[in-house]
């Protein structure tokens, strides 16, 4: 079977790229290179959106968690404070990638691994009232 058969147009299509090298990160390379793990770390696992989900689990633990005294016994307050926290943050985090990548189609073409957007028209998917 040729590599090229599953694609048209150059890209990638499902995910995989069976062309592309498989690259090692310096984590797991041999003899270790220190400064290269380190820049590997910073510039590709922490900085910008590592830090940034970091920061809001210690903000979330610190300061929209109760208090662990409150949490010893079984009562629904704690429990119902945790999930509307835990509701608040999926709504604030997960509505605007959507706005962004769906409605807006802020991604470039390059950026996607599937060339065919989801349907949006479809009522099935639109979650829209109207019919």
């Amino acid at each position: 079977m040729n590599k090229e058969s599953h694609k048209t147009d150059g890209r990638s299509h499902g995910g995989d790229d069976v062309g592309a090298p498989v690259l090692m990160p310096p984590l797991y390379r041999w003899p270790p290179q220190p400064l290269a793990i380190l820049q590997w770390i910073w510039a590709g696992v922490l900085y910008p959106w590592g830090l940034f989900f970091l920061g809001l689990a210690i903000f979330s633990w610190q300061y929209l968690t109760p208090s662990l005294e409150a949490m010893a016994s079984f009562s629904l307050d704690w429990i119902g404070l945790i999930w509307l926290r835990n509701a608040a943050l999926l709504f604030l985090i997960a509505m605007p990638l959507h706005w962004w990548l769906y409605q807006r189609r802020g991604q470039n073409a390059s950026q996607q691994t599937q060339s065919v957007m989801a349907a949006t028209k479809l009522r099935t998917v639109s979650f829209s009232l109207a019919a």
